[in-house]
């Protein structure tokens, strides 16, 4: 059960808790539902559950941490710098809930991203945000 707070973050924890108990199995890369008899649904199907893409991109993000140039995550020219990195169809139904609950968008601009950055850093693809 979700209870209203004024703080973001805590509010953000929530909702993120509560969509990682839903055992829906869906394609990561998709986004359509899993159904046996449909399979495989796209070229490159990833399926699992919200917990099992959330658990596979925190590695990937550890990896992608590993193998960047500098603590920002940025190209060699600093023209282009990563970010965070989510499962699409979780990100979508975050920022969805965080809207229908709180009535604002979930990131409104950088300063929001930078303290999802600094409250989620399993999200977060640079050392320094």
């Amino acid at each position: 059960m979700l209870v209203k707070t004024n703080n973001k973050w805590e509010a953000v924890r929530a909702i993120i808790n509560t969509l990682l108990k839903d055992q829906q199995m869906y394609c990561n890369w998709c986004g359509q539902p899993f159904t046996p008899w449909d399979f495989p649904c796209c070229e490159n199907p990833q399926v699992g559950t919200h917990a099992t893409h959330i658990k596979n991109v925190i590695e990937q993000n550890r990896f992608i941490k590993d193998s960047r140039k500098n603590e920002f995550a940025s190209t060699e020219d600093k023209s282009l710098r990563w970010g965070i990195s989510l499962p699409p169809k979780f990100f979508k139904e975050l920022c969805d809930a965080f809207e229908n609950i709180y009535g604002e968008k979930l990131l409104k601009d950088n300063k929001d991203l930078h303290a999802f950055m600094k409250e989620f850093p399993q999200f977060c693809v640079c050392e320094k945000v």
